[in-house]
């Protein structure tokens, strides 16, 4: 736990510092109370989140385990997994090609992929029981991502221009299989079980998509074009899509509850896109501008009812 709460902290501190929005005037608590905002009154907000996850493949992983449950090695054609405590082994499986290996952040779950021929194996196991919960095979090279715990998985296996990803959860059962015609991002949530995926085409147009990939059902789908901002909120599932209105000095904003499709909010403002989340992902902070007027508005993530009212 005291790892989780560490790496969570250099998460956070690492996106406030990337994604600092506006200049703090005031503190977040105080904007809450005001009912009247005059001046106009600015927070340190981050930006809508898009995290990449986690890759637990690496050129070579073999050794001590993120977070020092188990030690890997491999001798001949076998790769073996031991516990630290007792020195007991608990996986040991038989390859044929170049193997990495790897784990989640908490070690809950261990990642394989072998290469052989231009063939790939992946597998997905349990390191404390040693059970294989999946074992796929493909010709071209699968990218594996996952969150703190090894329970949002994605695999995607790109082929020239297309896409093919798979969601599954620490089971191992498949929950979303889909094909896109482009290179794709793809956003994993590292607190909740949800993923997002944005697909550009050469019109300038984004579709974004965002799956609960725990049931595999798809909670969010919008279409932008021209300037916008989206992503995740920074400890949860609540998602933002924040788009200009096309040139009409106007900007929508849309949040979503990611993990079951519960809209919480959908207001255009005025002004230039101008969103974000306060750090410990309570509020959602939106500025407005009209002329030389400024604004700012709050609203709480978990039911998208506004705090504080210009």
């Amino acid at each position: 736990m005291k790892r989780l709460t560490a790496l969570f902290g250099a998460a956070l501190s690492l996106a406030f510092t990337a994604a600092l929005m506006i200049e703090a005037t005031q503190p977040a608590k105080a904007l809450a109370q005001q009912t009247q905002v005059s001046p106009p009154v600015s927070a340190n907000l981050l930006r809508p989140e898009l995290p990449e996850g986690f890759s637990p493949l690496g050129l070579d992983n073999f050794g001590v385990s993120p977070d020092y449950r188990y030690f890997v090695y491999q001798e001949g054609r076998s790769v073996r997994v031991l516990r630290q405590d007792n020195l007991r082994e608990t996986v040991r499986l038989n390859v044929q090609g170049f193997v990495q290996v790897g784990f989640d952040p908490l070690d809950r779950r261990l990642y394989v992929l072998e290469t052989d021929n231009d063939r790939y194996r992946f597998r997905f196991i349990n390191p404390r029981s040693g059970a294989v919960l999946l074992d796929q095979r493909y010709q071209d090279r699968p990218e594996i991502r996952t969150d703190f715990a090894g329970v949002n998985n994605v695999l995607s296996v790109r082929d020239g221009s297309r896409t093919q990803v798979i969601l599954f959860n620490a089971a191992g059962r498949t929950t979303y299989r889909q094909f896109h015609d482009s290179v794709i991002r793809i956003a994993v949530n590292l607190f909740t079980p949800t993923v997002a995926f944005l697909d550009s085409d050469r019109f300038g147009r984004t579709r974004i998509e965002v799956v609960n990939s725990a049931t595999g059902r798809v909670t969010v789908r919008e279409t932008v074009t021209g300037q916008y901002d989206a992503g995740f909120e920074p400890a949860g599932s609540a998602f933002v899509v924040a788009a200009d209105s096309r040139g009409s000095g106007a900007f929508s904003v849309k949040m979503t509850q990611g993990s079951d499709g519960r809209s919480l909010l959908y207001r255009t403002f005025q002004g230039p896109v101008n969103a974000g989340f306060s750090p410990d992902s309570r509020l959602l902070g939106i500025r407005t501008r009209q002329g030389t007027r400024e604004q700012f508005h709050l609203f709480n993530t978990s039911d998208g009812a506004q705090v504080s009212r210009p």
